[in-house]
């Protein structure tokens, strides 16, 4: 089963709250694609087309264990760009995930 945690709203907001445009938290969003380890490029690219919602398109991916638990991440260019379809999206993830 595939599981993307995706909120409409950040939980330390209240409903009727606004975020201020100018500060960090306005930049912030919250919701994310999250893919398995094992699921193949063909498949998680078609995954990720059926979960945009709108016109942005993340820049990562979230790469999970069975157990919902981070991996890693992988870049969407990348994944749109890899030409092995059966290739599993695990052995492609950055294991890094801070970045500034």
């Amino acid at each position: 089963m595939i599981k993307s945690h995706q909120y409409s709203s950040s939980p330390a907001l209240n409903a009727t709250e606004t975020l201020d445009e100018t500060s960090v938290a306005g930049y912030m969003n919250a919701d994310f694609i999250t893919v398995p380890a094992t699921m193949t490029v063909n498949h998680a690219r078609e995954y990720l087309l059926s979960q945009l919602k709108t016109d942005e398109i993340p820049t990562r991916v979230f790469i999970t264990a069975d157990d919902y638990h981070l991996r890693g991440t992988l870049s969407v260019k990348k994944l749109l760009q890899c030409e092995e379809q059966d290739k599993a999206v695990g052995v492609m993830m950055d294991y890094s995930y801070f970045q500034v």
